[in-house]
């Protein structure tokens, strides 16, 4: 049954490490495709706190701070598929204090978009936040790249600080998985 439950993360991996090996050219928007399909189906394997949703068919909102590509890629993906059972907004946000109204947040670090800002903006909010390691987002999730791979790196007592539960699953795919700070 477990080996069942990973199918579909474990072929979205595989997908991704094929078509990354076969991309050199178009690097930089595969490369943001991949990453956007890992956002999206992040939300899949994270529980959030009794509370956090205003009721059973209130949406799942996935923002995006900081990068227009990003968004542009998740509102396709979104495009009339659920994520347990709720339907999938996507909002491109333009300030900090926004990103405390989303259950899942990609941000990229800007002139305008300051890790210490988003930080405490967010205090003691149910939001999984999700960034690239090497802009230090510091997020819960860090995408890296590992032999020409995307990956990511999780901060899973950043997660349980902030009240989500993440699947094994998903902390099985992960490179590194960080338990304490």
């Amino acid at each position: 049954m477990r080996r069942i439950a990973r199918r579909p993360l474990l072929a979205l991996v595989g997908l991704v490490a094929c078509l990354l090996a076969g991309a050199a050219s178009a690097e930089q928007p595969l490369e943001q495709a991949v990453r956007s399909a890992f956002v999206f189906r992040f939300g899949e394997y994270v529980a959030w706190p009794d509370g956090t949703f205003a009721g059973a068919d209130a949406p799942l909102v996935i923002g995006t701070l900081g990068d227009d590509v990003m968004a542009d890629n998740l509102e396709e993906a979104a495009r009339g598929r659920k994520i347990g059972g709720r339907p999938v907004v996507v909002r491109r946000l333009r300030e900090v204090a926004q990103a405390r109204e989303v259950n899942v947040l990609y941000v990229r670090p800007t002139r305008s978009v300051h890790r210490d800002d988003l930080e405490q903006a967010l205090r003691g909010r149910a939001v999984l936040t999700v960034g690239d390691k090497a802009a230090d987002a510091g997020a819960m999730i860090e995408f890296v790249r590992e032999e020409n791979k995307v990956r990511f790196e999780i901060d899973a007592a950043e997660a349980e600080r902030c009240g989500l539960k993440l699947s094994s699953k998903l902390l099985s795919l992960a490179v590194a998985v960080s338990e304490s700070r």
